[in-house]
C-alpha cells in the first residue's frame, strides 16, 4: 500500500470517528467544536462552549418544570428614593378587587401546545425567590396620591435545563442582560405601578447568574412611581402606609409561586433615605393569593410606613396663625372712637387668615372631609372674625346711648322752654297772692342709661 493511501484511509476513519461522537452526543460534542475554534475561557474550561451547550434544545417560551410545582421567585427591595405622594390622583379602593380584561394576560395553555418537546404539563410549579433593597425615596406627593423609590429588584428561580457540568473554578456564570432574551423568565410586573423606567447609565443595569445546578439570579435596578392612597383626616399629624405590590401578569399559581426569598429580612431600607416632609418607620412584607376571573395569581407585598414632619407646618401655619389672633385682640384695647384703626385692624386680620386657609388647602387635594389642620384655621377664623363683630356690637350700643342720651337732653330742653315761658306770662305777686300753678315734667329718663357702659 503506497504511503499517500495510508493517511486518506486514516483520515477517513478520524471523520468517521468524528460523525458518530456527533451523533452520540451532539451537545458536548458542540461544546467541544466551539472551544477548538476559540471562545472565553478560563484555565482549559471554555466558558463560550458552556454558554452555547445551555442554549441547545432549550425553549425560553416555556418555563421551568412546566405543568408542575410553582416557580418561586425571590425577591428583594433596597429603597434608594421615594420622589412625591399624591392626593389628586386617587385610585379607586374598595373590599372588591376588579378583573382585567380576558385579554390582559397570555393564554398560557395555548403556549404549551405549540411546543412539540414540552408536552408533559404535570411538572410542579416554578418558586420565585424575591428580595429588594430600597436606595432612596425621592418624593412622596399628597396631591398626585403617589410615591417614587429607587431599588434594587432581585429574583430568583431554578431552571434545570440551564444546569451545567460543574469545573474547577467555575460553579457559576455571570452574563449581561442580553442573555435574558434567550431563556425563560417570570412575567413579573408591579400591580399599583403608574410609572417606571430602567437605568441604563453607562450600561443596562442589569445582570444574571446562572449556577451550575440551574439555578437562576437576575437583578435589576428600577425606578418606579406607585399610587399610594392617602387618609388626610389627621393632616398634617398623620401617617400613610404605602405598598409595592409584586405579580406574575399572565402565570397563575399553578406555573408561578411569588415567596419572600429570605424570609422577613427580603427587604431593606438604606439608611440614607430621607424625605424633606416625612420620615421612614418602618416596613413589612406581605405574601397572599388573588383572584381573579381569569384565575388565581400569586401576590407580594412590600408595606411602607411613613409619618410626616410637623416642623414646616409649626413654622408656616401653626405660630402665624395664633400671632394673628393675637393681633386681633389689639382692638379690644383701642379708643372705640378710632374707628378707622379698629376696622383696619379687623378687617386685616381676617383677610389675613382668609388667605392663609386658602394658600394651605390648595397644596391639597380636594377632599371632602375635614381635616385637623381645617379645625384649627377654622377655630382660628372664627376667633379674628368675632373680634370684629365685638366692634361692630359695641359702635352699635353706643350709637344706641348716645341717641337715648339726645332724646332726654331735647325732652329737658322742652321742658325748661316751657317753664321759662310761663314765669314770664305770670310775674310773681305779693306772697300768698293768686292761684298757685303747678308745672308737670314728662317723665325722666333713669340717669343710669346716660353712663358709658363701655
Amino acid at each position: 500500500m503506497r504511503p499517500h493511501s495510508s493517511a486518506l484511509l486514516a483520515r477517513g476513519l478520524a471523520c468517521c470517528l468524528v460523525l458518530g461522537l456527533a451523533f452520540l452526543d451532539p451537545k458536548r460534542w458542540a461544546a467541544q467544536a466551539v472551544g477548538a475554534n476559540g471562545g472565553s475561557m478560563l484555565g482549559d474550561v471554555n466558558i463560550s462552549a458552556i454558554l452555547d451547550s445551555l442554549s441547545v434544545g432549550y425553549d425560553k417560551r416555556v418555563r421551568p418544570n412546566y405543568g408542575g410545582t410553582p416557580v418561586e421567585v425571590g425577591i428583594t427591595m433596597y429603597v434608594l428614593s421615594i420622589s412625591s405622594l399624591s392626593e389628586v390622583q386617587m385610585p379607586e379602593r374598595s373590599g372588591v378587587i376588579r378583573s382585567r380584561p380576558l385579554f390582559a394576560r397570555p393564554p398560557t395553555v395555548a403556549t404549551a401546545l405549540t411546543l412539540r418537546d414540552h408536552s408533559d404539563v404535570t411538572g410542579p410549579p416554578v418558586e420565585v425567590g424575591v428580595t429588594m433593597y430600597v436606595l432612596s425615596i425621592s418624593s412622596v406627593s399628597e396631591v398626585l396620591m403617589d410615591f417614587t423609590l429607587d431599588f434594587y429588584f432581585r429574583q430568583f428561580w431554578k431552571d434545570p435545563r440551564l444546569s451545567f457540568r460543574k469545573r474547577p473554578g467555575v460553579e457559576q456564570l455571570s452574563v449581561g442582560s442580553d442573555f435574558i432574551k434567550s431563556i425563560w423568565v417570570p412575567d413579573t410586573f408591579f400591580v399599583n405601578e403608574k410609572q417606571s423606567y430602567f437605568h441604563i447609565a453607562t450600561t443596562s443595569n442589569e445582570f444574571i447568574r446562572i449556577h451550575h445546578t440551574g439555578s437562576i439570579t437576575r437583578s435589576i435596578r428600577l425606578t418606579i412611581t406607585a399610587s399610594c392612597p392617602m387618609n388626610l383626616q389627621y393632616f398634617p399629624m398623620d401617617r400613610q402606609l404605602c405598598n409595592i405590590e409584586i405579580e406574575s401578569f399572565g402565570y397563575t399559581m399553578r406555573d408561578i409561586r411569588y415567596k419572600w426569598n429570605e424570609g422577613p429580612n427580603s427587604v431593606g431600607v438604606s439608611n440614607e433615605v430621607s424625605l424633606p416632609q416625612f420620615k421612614v418607620l418602618g416596613h413589612r412584607q406581605r405574601a397572599h393569593e388573588i383572584s381573579l376571573t381569569t384565575g388565581n395569581y400569586s401576590r407580594l407585598a412590600c408595606e411602607i410606613q411613613f409619618v410626616r414632619s410637623m416642623g414646616y407646618y409649626l413654622i408656616q401655619i401653626y405660630i402665624p396663625s395664633g400671632l394673628i389672633v393675637i393681633i386681633s385682640w389689639v382692638s379690644f384695647w383701642l379708643n372705640r372712637n378710632a374707628t378707622p384703626a379698629r376696622v383696619a385692624l379687623g378687617v386685616t386680620t381676617v383677610l389675613t387668615m382668609t388667605t392663609l386657609m386658602s394658600s394651605t388647602n390648595a397644596a391639597l387635594p380636594k377632599i371632602s372631609y375635614v381635616k385637623s389642620i381645617d379645625v384649627y384655621l377654622g377655630t382660628c377664623f372664627v376667633m379674628v372674625f368675632a373680634s370684629l363683630l365685638e366692634y361692630a356690637t359695641v359702635g352699635y350700643m353706643a350709637k344706641r346711648i348716645q341717641m337715648r342720651k339726645n332724646r332726654f337732653m331735647a325732652i329737658q330742653k322742652i321742658a325748661e322752654s316751657k317753664k321759662v315761658n310761663l314765669d314770664t306770662a305770670n310775674p310773681p305777686g305779693p306772697p300768698g297772692d293768686g292761684p298757685k300753678q303747678t308745672i308737670t315734667f314728662g317723665p325722666r329718663e333713669p340717669t343710669e342709661c346716660l353712663a358709658n357702659p363701655f
